[in-house]
């Protein structure tokens, strides 16, 4: 696929009217980038919903166990924005 072909599918998927009635996902991300990976895939009815976590310095068993904290402060502002069926970190 070529890139701009997958923009256009970013952008007809994010203008779907009736996003969400068939579920809503919370997606957390370690970066914001991932976002639009998301929206290339999501089946249509689906509406995902984001929240990040800061991930610092080299990924090491350290670095990882500190994101911990921040998943359950990521679930929660997710969960207070929409009711969501699933919430994933990605």
């Amino acid at each position: 696929m070529e890139i701009y072909e997958w923009e256009a599918l970013v952008k007809l998927r994010m203008a779907e009217p009736k996003v969400g009635y068939r579920g809503e996902v919370g997606v957390i991300v370690p970066f914001a980038g991932m976002v639009r990976e998301w929206e290339v895939v999501r089946p249509l009815g689906v509406r995902f919903s984001y929240d990040t976590i800061r991930l610092e310095g080299i990924v090491e068993p350290e670095t990882i166990k500190a994101l911990v904290d921040q998943q359950a402060d990521a679930a929660r502002r997710l969960s207070t924005a929409h009711k969501m069926n699933l919430i994933a970190l990605a």
